[in-house]
């Protein structure tokens, strides 16, 4: 069972790099952060379930939910940074196709 559940967290976490590292755009790169983390989180649980102690069943399922959580945070948080229009310069498209279509009267 812990072989079975590690092989699907490496996965994830290969999955996730790839998707990262695939995508040239920063913001759609980010969604390989999600896999990553649920990567991590199912790795977490499934050596808590091999290694834990009938008094603690659940340990380990706590770390699990934190890094998914910090994995999906990341994930909001490079989306918002990195989507067009969150930087200096043109808010929208509608102004970067107002920009584009002075340079070419020029």
């Amino acid at each position: 069972m812990l072989v079975a559940a590690l092989l699907v967290a490496s996965a994830l976490v290969c999955g996730g790099l790839v998707t990262a590292g695939a995508r040239r755009d920063p913001a759609a790169a980010a969604a390989g952060i999600p896999a990553l983390a649920g990567g991590a989180g199912l790795a977490f649980v499934a050596f808590a379930r091999w290694a834990s102690s009938p008094l603690t069943p659940a340990a380990g399922q706590e770390v699990a939910v934190i890094v998914s959580i910090a994995g999906l945070c990341g994930a909001i948080l490079a989306a918002g940074l990195l989507a067009p229009g969150a930087g200096p310069g043109p808010a929208g498209t509608e102004e970067r196709a107002q920009r584009r279509r002075r340079e070419r009267r020029r």
